[in-house]
């Protein structure tokens, strides 16, 4: 289980080349991860419970998509990439960025959508009885996505960014930083 705070990120790199990232406030669950190296095959079950999460997938979507479980639908994706932004009450936008497909199914009444082509949103929202909602992907609500992904800038110096204080070795005149500082063996 992964659980990301509200400054939090993550990327998760997997032995086959998939790479999903989690963004902040993110609750993820590895249900199955399986990978023959030999085949290039296997398979890929991911719980959502919250989150945002960007999927790029590796050698394993690309003969079977990664499935994607929340509380109100099923996200399958096959050799591509993904966004994903699931709210705390279920919601689901899954955005299709480029790839074989995407298949979202919901979970209280099996009802399917299903994109090939890039740049389009399946949405289900929590208690939603209908198949999923298929719409061109709004660029705003994707660039939020991203966004969530990324470290926010924060202007604000972090101890390592400050300038070394005048305080440092009376012997040798050196000062140093937590940033620049290592441990070796004197020279005998």
């Amino acid at each position: 289980k992964f659980t990301t705070n509200a400054s939090g990120r993550a990327q998760l790199l997997f032995r086959d080349g998939t790479s999903l990232t989690v963004g902040s406030s993110s609750e993820l669950t590895i249900d199955e991860y399986v990978f023959d190296p030999d085949t290039d095959t296997g398979e890929l079950v991911i719980n959502i419970s919250k989150g945002v999460f960007r999927l790029v997938g590796g050698k394993i979507s690309k003969n079977t998509p990664v499935v994607f479980n929340t509380k109100t639908a099923t996200v399958a994706v096959r050799g591509g990439i993904a966004t994903l932004n699931v709210s705390s009450t279920g919601a689901l936008r899954a955005n299709f960025i480029y790839g074989d497909f995407m298949v979202v199914t919901t979970t209280n009444t099996g009802a399917t959508s299903t994109t090939s082509q890039a740049g389009w949103t399946l949405d289900v929202n929590a208690g939603q009885r209908t198949a999923p909602t298929k719409t061109k992907t709004n660029s705003e609500a994707l660039t939020q996505d991203l966004a969530a992904l990324e470290k926010s800038v924060d202007n604000t110096p972090t101890p390592t960014d400050e300038p070394a204080s005048n305080a440092g070795n009376a012997e040798t005149g050196t000062t140093q930083t937590q940033e620049n500082v290592s441990e070796s063996e004197p020279d005998a």
